[in-house]
């Protein structure tokens, strides 16, 4: 076996010192108590205890809170908790014990060790132990009643099985969690050893451990010693019902973090611990090798634990959860360390999860500081094979196949794989290339595929190397609904069948497999409820209104009456009757019946007291309301409660801000000083805002020293419904230039995007309004730009005396006292503030005359001055056609890969990015390019009004386009145009458009109200191509020179497309570009042109050109190149108009006619994946 580049046996002597870190039990406590005392605060964790065992013996062993609440407190030797599913790893142990004393084969067929079930024979390989350990059994998922809140209603274990046991493909191929196999595993040899389970553990396992406090299923005379499981909900703890999980042998052991302890000892060791023998040596060192990977790189099972490799070691892992409980076990088999944690609180919303996650985090870092992986190794030359059989769609196999409607629901993240190129395969993010037949590697070798086959040679699933090995994704295709339905699939109304027909957007036949499930379902049941739901979400979606109506009236009818009626599904009944509406609303709007649409949103609005805003956010989120957003009626929704808004009109003119950064409390603490002046003739009230992405700051206190007001703090805004508002009223109303100075008091609640607080960064940019922002005027139609939040002053940071600080200006001083620092930056311009701060290791570099700042995370010694030579570069080339770089700072600070939502993000004199954008050698043009561009546009102007978003990711991503031009040829931006390059977004380019087009999700950039999601790709992907092709149609001088006249126009504003289209009009009258704008701007899609052409033997030739996309025709001025019969080729640009053109062109015969040599027009080639065949949003298959 052997893990990525290395073998496991050379990693293990490598790693095999003991662990970094004090293991002192009172070093332990001081470095653990903080934690869990803050993190059980924030989350509302009740109680938790952990357990840390190293070299044999038990270190460490703490609990924390309370068993119940107002309860006594938390026993590490006698509080029982509910491990959920670690319980299979236990189990497995068990099992291992009966393999070591040769009462139960490895590779038995586990019929033989059963008497009252039978696994049947539907694939010739039979089921073994070693199947059942490594979850490659091949059973189906569980569907309904596993869990009960009383025990007389469960089902006896042999009863459940012979029940749910569903065979869905060949065992020992493809790794699926899998709760069916463990708990038939443990069914079988309690059966072997003659006994009930419960009964059978107790004997065989927890007794020779001495493991005293634990049971499957704690007994009634110990329940007073059960931790109470709770779940948050509107401020209260809500205790959790005590659980009985037919499926025993996976989810039901009770036990004590000592007990766990025990045991993890026992693993780690010989088998044994000071209280007895588990099984024997031979066994101990079995147990913790891999015992089955799908490819040596990538992590696999052991038996009954996964492996996961972290700070440079292999571990081996199990969590747990149920209602009411989470746990995390972690065990370093190399090292002789494990840890164990748990907590009694609820996990669906995931904070017990990560609590115990966390704990386990933290101490790994303590352990191993500064360890990782061995290097990756880049893939050489993609092998060159055929990628055809790898493309589709692949979604992860944990799910129930073989349920109809009322099983675990299949996954709603369906990524796509493209076969573009011998050896090369493109996902949604990057390009992997064949490194092996059946593994794939994307160009920095970190991220790999493994994929497996099936028993005819076709591709049937898929693993991530940075995935747990339980999420497995198999390929959604005609293959595997033979392999788990048979070959009448089709004919078959099964959940599965419709997920199949769902990924692949064939609505109509998705809608027709739910209405079916709906009709066989008992009339009034929830099964009914979200069948017809399903139904009418799919019929909506494919546009047929009448179906949509009758499935969704129906559901809502259902939903009601199961909502109104209470009980356990009350809740999710009435998410289904709410939801109808939206289906509803969704049904009309492809149906083009707006009246319609717009009634059943009022009747929304006043059956459920929904806001405007929120109506207006799902309206714009979703493409299937994209014919209703051009509509008065949604902006006068959009506008509603804004009108009667006071307390704008006001500028920023002077800002003084502390940030005081408490990681280990997951907050920042935020102080200020700002000064305010009035735009307006008159006003008594001036309101300030926090938060434009999410409710994450909350104030505290405003003060107005020298002057009387009053103020409303945490006032909130319909249609802003993250914002936070103060509003603060005088008794005297100001004048016009009358300037009001406020202090403030604010502190954080929670991250996001561009927002966050971790043990490991912290970091805020302008845009989410971290700090007092002056009200725009909404009703007026202004926004929040960069200008309302820029002035001059300065920003003080506090932060961990380790970390450093990068932010907007110049720092001027850093003090440490000690395990605090501070450091004053002073901010000479009119800057929007935003500050990133960690463990950096910063550098300043001379080039090209600027002074640029590296803040890294991690040392990247041989790229770091080659990234800010090529900012440096970046910036020079645009400044000298876009004019002067708005900031004199220029910075790159590195955010952890973990981050989300971006993968750099650019702030008003630095840039925040991930660090694998860090690592493209030699600099990455196009990303520092596309962030520094952001300085003109975006920051300097801002963009108001539909399809605004061009003008600051389109324009920012053209900036790309010039500075690669400048620096390394027009070749290499025009391949840059075409393809991307390693390193960047590589949808983000003519090649990703196009997909995006297949797909049906392409819009009108004109339309589109917001920038997120698809509509941020397209006008990336598609926009730098419309600048491109309009600095073509009206010259460079042109081009640039009205850029630059509109920045100037617009600096510390805003800026529309309508604004940008009358200047280029105006600055180019002759050149129509009223029909280029129209085309390219108010309808979706490019040109998909068919060229025919036919020599006539008069030195001529006619050429036929076929414009085949779907809308209005486009108006194109296209080169052709024509290579005559002697070789030499000769260029003719013609005017492309109409459906059809033909024109009759000079050539002494043909060998071909090449459309758009130098690829100056987005059109469509093969190159750029299968012709298009799909229109815009909300259309099917033209």
């Amino acid at each position: 076996m052997t893990f990525p580049g290395i073998t496991i046996a050379t990693l293990a002597a490598t790693l095999a010192a003991p662990p970094h870190g004090d293991l002192d039990p009172e070093a332990l406590g001081a470095f653990l108590d903080p934690i869990f005392a803050a993190t059980m605060a924030a989350e509302h964790v009740p109680g938790a205890a952990i357990a840390i065992v190293h070299d044999g013996r038990i270190v460490f062993a703490r609990g924390y809170g309370v068993a119940q609440i107002d309860g006594k407190p938390v026993d590490p030797e006698n509080t029982l908790f509910r491990i959920g599913s670690v319980s299979k790893a236990v189990t497995a142990l068990g099992i291992v014990r009966q393999i070591d004393r040769g009462l139960i084969g490895l590779d038995d067929d586990v019929n033989t060790h059963l008497k009252a079930i039978r696994v049947d024979d539907r694939y010739p390989q039979p089921v073994t132990f070693e199947h059942l350990l490594t979850h490659t059994g091949g059973f189906d998922q569980f569907g309904r009643d596993r869990n009960f809140t009383d025990a007389t209603e469960r089902p006896d274990l042999a009863s459940f099985l012979r029940r749910d046991l569903r065979r869905i493909r060949p065992p020992g191929r493809t790794p699926c969690y899998d709760t069916y196999g463990i708990s038939l595993a443990g069914y079988a040899a309690a059966e072997r050893a003659g006994g009930d389970y419960a009964t059978y553990m107790r004997r065989e396992v927890f007794e020779p451990l001495g493991m005293s406090r634990t049971w499957v299923e704690v007994p009634d005379a110990h329940r007073g010693d059960l931790a109470i499981g709770y779940s948050w909900a509107d401020g209260a703890y809500v205790e959790q019902e005590y659980e009985y999980y037919a499926s025993l042998p996976a989810s039901s052991i009770d036990s004590t973090v000592t007990d766990m302890a025990r045991l993890m000892i026992a693993v780690l060791g010989d088998g044994s611990n000071a209280h007895g023998r588990l099984y024997g040596p031979a066994a101990a060192a079995r147990v913790k090798q891999p015992q089955f990977r799908v490819h040596p790189e990538i992590p696999g099972f052991a038996w009954g634990f996964w492996e996961a490799f972290r700070y440079g070691r292999r571990l081996m892992t199990h969590g747990g959860t149920m209602r009411g409980y989470s746990c995390d076990l972690q065990l370093y088999p190399d090292d002789d360390l494990g840890v164990f944690v748990i907590a009694s609180r609820d996990s669906e919303t995931g904070p017990a999860t990560r609590l115990a996650g966390m704990v386990c985090e933290r101490l790994g870092e303590r352990w191993f500081p500064g360890q990782t992986q061995p290097d990756p190794v880049p893939p050489g030359d993609p092998l060159p094979i055929d990628t055809a059989r790898f493309a589709g769609r692949y979604a992860g196999n944990l799910y129930c196949h073989t349920c109809e409607g009322d099983g675990w629901p299949p996954p709603d993240y369906v990524p796509t794989f493209e076969a573009v190129g011998p050896g090369v395969l493109r996902s949604p993010t990057r390009r992997y290339y064949a490194v092996e037949p059946l593994l794939f590697k994307d160009e920095t070798g970190r991220f790999i595929l493994a994929f497996t086959e099936d028993a005819q040679g076709h591709i049937a699933s898929m693993s991530f190397n940075l995935a747990s090995p339980g999420n497995t994704s198999e390929k959604i295709g005609e293959q595997l609904m033979i392999e788990v339905l048979g070959p009448d699939w089709s004919e078959q109304a099964s959940s599965l069948v419709g997920f199949y027909h769902r990924v692949h957007e064939r609505w109509a036949e998705a809608a027709a497999i739910d209405a079916a499930l709906a009709d066989r379902a008992d009339p009034g049941s929830p099964g009914e409820a979200f069948s017809r739901f399903r139904a009418g979400e799919y019929y909506a979606r494919a546009g047929a209104v009448d179906p949509a109506l009758r499935n969704l009236t129906r559901a809502r009818e259902v939903a009601m009456k199961i909502a109104a009626e209470g009980g356990p599904l009350a809740q999710r009944a009435s998410t289904i009757a709410r939801r109808t509406f939206f289906f509803e609303i969704a049904a009309h709007s492809q149906a083009g019946d707006r009246d319609a649409a717009f009634a059943l949103i009022d009747e929304v609005m006043e059956r459920f007291g929904l806001p405007s805003g929120k109506i207006v956010e799902d309206l714009r989120e979703s493409p299937l309301f994209a014919n209703l957003l051009d509509d008065p009626r949604f902006d006068a929704l959009a506008r509603e409660g804004v009108d009667a808004l006071a307390g704008f009109g006001w500028s920023l003119v002077n800002l003084d801000l502390e940030v005081d950064v408490r990681p280990g409390e997951d907050r920042i603490l935020l102080g200020g000083r700002a000064v305010y002046r009035l735009e307006l003739d008159s006003t008594d009230t001036l309101t300030l805002g926090v938060n434009s992405r999410g409710p994450w700051m909350e104030w505290d206190a405003v003060r107005t020293p020298g002057a009387t007001t009053s103020a409303l703090l945490n006032q909130t805004m319909p249609m802003l419904p993250p914002a936070r508002m103060a509003v603060i009223t005088s008794g005297q109303p100001w004048s016009r230039g009358d300037e009001v100075t406020v202090e403030f008091e604010l502190h954080s609640t929670g991250e996001g995007m561009q927002f966050e607080i971790s043990e490991e960064i912290a970091f805020a940019s302008w845009v989410t309004v971290w700090y007092p922002a002056p009200l725009p005027d909404i009703a007026a139609g202004e926004s929040l730009t960069s200008g309302l939040v820029a002035a001059p002053g300065t920003m003080r940071m506090i932060m961990p005396a380790s970390w450093r600080a990068v932010t907007n200006g110049e720092m001027l001083d850093r003090e440490v006292r000690g395990d605090r620092a501070m450091e004053t930056w002073r901010v000479e311009d009119a800057l929007a503030r935003s500050y990133s701060v960690g463990a950096y290791k910063a550098g300043v570099y001379d080039t090209s005359g600027r002074k640029v700042g590296i803040y890294l995370l991690s040392d990247k010694p041989d790229s770091a001055e080659d990234q800010a030579q090529i900012l440096a570069d970046a910036v020079r080339v645009m400044a000298e056609r876009f004019g002067p770089y708005p900031y004199q700072q220029f910075s790159i600070a590195e955010v952890p890969a973990w981050v989300d939502g971006f993968g750099a993000s650019s702030e008003q004199g630095f840039i925040m990015t991930r660090p694998g954008f860090l690592a493209v050698p030699g600099g990455n043009l196009p990303l520092f390019a596309h962030e520094a561009a952001h300085g003109w546009f975006g920051n300097l102007v801002g963009t108001s009004g539909r399809g605004g978003h061009l003008l600051s990711e389109g324009l920012a991503q053209y900036g790309a386009v010039v500075a690669i031009e400048a620096l390394e040829g027009p070749a290499a931006a025009t391949t840059f145009l075409r393809f991307s390059r390693t390193g960047y977004v590589p949808s983000q380019c003519a090649e990703g458009y196009f997909r995006i087009l297949r797909e049906g999700r392409d819009a009108p950039i004109s339309k589109m109200a917001d920038g997120g999601g698809v509509n941020h790709t397209i006008v990336d992907a598609k926009g730098h191509w419309i600048f491109h092709m309009l600095r073509r149609r009206v010259s460079d001088e042109v081009f640039f020179s009205t850029v630059r006249a509109l920045l100037d126009e617009h600096a510390g504003g805003e800026m529309s497309l309508d604004q940008w289209r009358a200047a280029f009009t105006a600055a180019a009258p002759d050149r129509e570009l009223g029909k280029f704008f129209r085309q390219w701007l108010d309808q979706a899609g490019a040109p998909v042109l068919d060229l025919d052409y036919r020599a006539n033997g008069d030195g001529t030739v006619t050429v036929e050109i076929t414009q085949a996309q779907p809308g209005e025709a486009y108006h194109l001025e296209l080169d052709l190149e024509i290579t005559d019969d002697d070789g030499r080729a000769h260029r003719h640009t013609v005017t492309v108009r109409g459906p059809v053109s033909t024109f009759m062109l000079p050539a002494r015969g043909v060998q071909s006619i090449t459309m758009d040599p130098d690829h100056a027009l987005l059109i469509w080639t093969p190159e750029y994946g299968p012709r298009p065949t799909i229109g815009q949003r909300g259309n099917g298959p033209s």
